[in-house]
């Protein structure tokens, strides 16, 4: 078994400043902690919008380090309807935007 391996490609909003983190690559038990640190350690003002469109996997690992950083606004989450993970996205009430541009 291949451990789970995610990129971050990092860029900054024009118009708010904002970080912008691009994920691909997928997110789990084994890198899930490691990810969690990076993106709480991002400089710049917040939220970051953490944008999930290019990634493959997340587990329950991954939904886990999600929900502290969505309860102290640390970060916002896009998840457009046509990824794979947005079923699973809705089961567990992971709030999303749909696309970068309709982030508030």
């Amino acid at each position: 078994m291949t451990p789970a391996d995610y990129t971050l490609r990092r860029t900054t909003q024009a118009h708010t400043g904002r970080t912008v983190v691009t994920v691909t690559g997928e997110i789990d038990l084994t890198n899930a902690d490691d990810f969690a640190t990076e993106i709480t350690h991002l400089p710049g003002p917040g939220p970051t919008i953490v944008d999930f469109t290019r990634l493959r996997y997340l587990d329950s690992a991954g939904f886990a380090v999600l929900d502290p950083m969505l309860a102290d606004g640390t970060i916002v989450i896009v998840l457009p309807p046509t990824s794979p993970l947005r079923k699973a996205a809705d089961l567990v009430g992971l709030p999303c935007h749909p696309r970068i541009d309709l982030v508030p």
